[in-house]
């Protein structure tokens, strides 16, 4: 199961992520960091994160770009 997520800041724009959750009993979790090139729905992304919660491990991807802050704006 996917579960689309935003995380407030206090001095910035939100994190928007995504939530890879088992299907059974989670057994640990992870946290997927992509380049600078790929976004949190990037098919290696998702192929790996997707894999890891097969296995039992819950993991957070997240988008480095988003909306309210253009890549070039960080990088």
């Amino acid at each position: 199961m996917i579960e689309e997520v935003r995380f407030k800041s206090v001095v910035g724009p939100e994190l928007a992520g995504a939530i890879d959750l088992p299907d059974g009993e989670i057994r640990g979790w992870g946290i997927f960091v992509h380049g600078f090139t790929l976004g949190k729905n990037s098919p290696a992304a998702s192929r790996v994160s997707k894999q890891l919660a097969r296995e039992g491990i819950g993991m957070l991807r997240y988008d480095c770009e988003d909306d309210q802050v253009p890549l070039r704006a960080v990088a």
